[in-house]
């Protein structure tokens, strides 16, 4: 069968096809819509069959003689979509009094530093609802709605859970403290450093003398295991 060449119907007659000198055939006009059961299409000396209704732009067609074989269209790639790395904020542990209420303030401190809460009032909201128990009940009344309620609640937490000899408690508890059955020895030696800081509140941890205290204590305390 001779190929077909697509001719839109907003085209003026074009001139008399001329034959294929390599197939020695006619190529037949077919208007645009027409429905094809099967006709073959030659594109690039390859023969295609196509059913169905043929539906062709007209400015692609515009651009090309009746002889000419249509190029395959073929579309742009569309760009991937961005990706997007949601971060997530890091958990508050709550605060129930029982600890040192400094040590808490430290911690705190870290993990406003950690999420990047560096308003004072958005600090001092995320502090509230991290208060549990006997805290909960120091800071009630407090609204968090001004940048001076967070030294507020830290005021609240001292007078509570504060004590006016507080560095010389820290140093009975530094003295007396041995490792707890089923405590692990980072646990133990982190508990050793928070006393110190707390009885020793303006020596340097650093120090040779600070840290030959702690690994004395240390080596002291440890738990005889049988």
């Amino acid at each position: 069968m001779p190929p077909v060449t697509i001719v839109p119907p907003n085209l003026a007659r074009l001139p008399a096809p001329v034959a294929n000198p390599a197939t020695n055939t006619q190529p037949t006009f077919v208007g645009i819509g027409t429905p094809l059961s099967y006709v073959p299409l030659s594109v690039d000396s390859k023969t295609l069959p196509l059913s169905g209704v043929v539906s062709v732009p007209d400015v692609a067609l515009s651009q090309r003689s009746p002889g000419q074989t249509p190029d395959v269209m073929i579309p742009a790639a569309v760009p991937a979509a961005p990706t997007v790395i949601v971060q997530q904020p890091e958990p508050v542990r709550p605060y129930t009094g029982a600890t040192s209420y400094k040590t808490y303030r430290e911690y705190f401190e870290r993990i406003c530093l950690c999420n990047g809460w560096t308003n004072p009032t958005e600090c001092a909201r995320y502090l509230l609802v991290d208060m549990d128990g006997a805290a909960s009940e120091a800071v009630r009344g407090i609204k968090a709605e001004k940048d001076s309620d967070l030294n507020q609640i830290w005021e609240a937490l001292s007078r509570r859970f504060g004590f006016v000899d507080e560095p010389e408690r820290a140093m009975r508890r530094f003295d007396v403290r041995k490792q707890h059955e089923g405590e692990s020895l980072a646990v133990f030696e982190q508990g050793l450093r928070v006393l110190y800081r707390e009885a020793w509140p303006k020596t340097d941890i650093r120090f040779s003398e600070a840290d030959s205290l702690l690994r004395r204590k240390f080596v002291d305390g440890i738990a005889d295991v049988e």
